[in-house]
């Protein structure tokens, strides 16, 4: 891609041409952000306040956050077509996806600790408050919203988690009625996936259960901190995740990248462990067994019909001679 393909203003530029170069903006986050390394190990009681400042020191970060700004800075709140008789949902994608993509970019960095205007956690506030404005403009107009861009509810998503994180991070430092206000427009969010559920958006009704289940329990979107208790526990479920051109969003709860781990076990952890180790092998060595069996079992009565059949065959060859 060229260097100046997001800035590049020779031609005249339409809705879709937003549209095409916010998606192409978003890919190149959450390809950024999975290539990051996937561990950062500190030491047992430590915060991973250093590593998340690292991490958002480094040149490409950089690169990616100024120009998602740039990029909102040329787009602008403008979301009805030229002639300004109705919405153009290009526009409206085209201002909610770099949106979304900068609350992506600073999700894995937000901290608890840091209560700066310009932290990742009040950047990711600012542009879910965009998000959510533009929400409103949608469901005053006539705009389709069941039948519009499948990138606006994933934007919606992504800007109802990040308010949901936002309450339960201001809930626990104590600013109940900021915290409020960010539970009040994450409802909102879960209201425009449920009317848009209602017209037969599938994504939405999926993405909207997700936000149902941040809603009901908003402390497992607490910024992640060290140590994190690790545990040999059976490994989850594979996480359900939604295709869109150019880029995978995933719908788990955490980041897509996570900043730390701790470098040690903790001892209560590792107690359990060590008696789920020895635990194990035993029930496998049982259900292996019982498996066994039953595959056993299986091959006998197959070989039994196959006897069966065998003998119909024969008689039914002597009984025609």
């Amino acid at each position: 891609m060229s260097p100046t393909f997001l800035d590049d203003t020779s031609a005249p530029t339409g809705s879709l041409g937003l549209y095409v170069k916010a998606c192409v903006l978003l890919g190149r986050v959450v390809n950024y952000l999975q290539r990051l390394p996937r561990t950062k190990c500190v030491k047992q009681g430590a915060a991973c306040s250093a590593v998340k400042a690292h991490n958002k020191a480094l040149p490409g970060f950089i690169e990616l956050d100024v120009a998602l700004s740039r990029f909102k800075e040329s787009v602008g709140p403008r979301l009805y077509d030229a002639v300004g008789d109705g919405i153009d949902g290009f526009l409206v994608s085209a201002y909610c996806i770099p949106h979304a993509a900068t609350i992506l970019l600073h999700e894995s960095f937000t901290d608890r600790y840091v209560r700066d205007p310009t932290s990742s956690l009040s950047r990711c506030l600012a542009a879910a408050k965009c998000v959510v404005n533009a929400m409103h403009v949608l469901y005053g107009s006539s705009h389709d919203l069941a039948g519009g861009d499948p990138f606006q509810p994933v934007c919606w998503s992504i800007a109802g988690r990040a308010l949901v994180r936002d309450f339960a991070t201001r809930r626990l430092w104590g600013d109940h009625d900021e915290a409020e206000v960010s539970k009040g427009l994450a409802e909102d969010c879960l209201e425009f996936h449920e009317v848009c559920q209602k017209g037969g958006s599938g994504i939405a009704g999926a993405l909207a259960q997700t936000l149902r289940r941040h809603l009901s329990n908003p402390d497992m979107l607490l910024p992640m901190d060290g140590p994190v208790r690790l545990s040999l526990s059976p490994p989850l479920a594979p996480l359900p995740f939604v295709l869109l051109p150019l880029v995978a969003l995933p719908l788990d709860p955490r980041p897509l990248f996570s900043p730390c781990v701790s470098s040690r076990l903790h001892p209560s952890t590792l107690s359990d462990s060590t008696s789920s180790l020895h635990a194990v092998p035993a029930r496998l060595v049982r259900e292996g067994g019982g498996q066994r069996e039953r595959a056993a079992g299986r091959g006998a009565a197959l070989e039994e019909t196959r006897r069966r059949v065998s003998r119909a065959g024969v008689a039914e060859r002597v009984s025609i001679a």
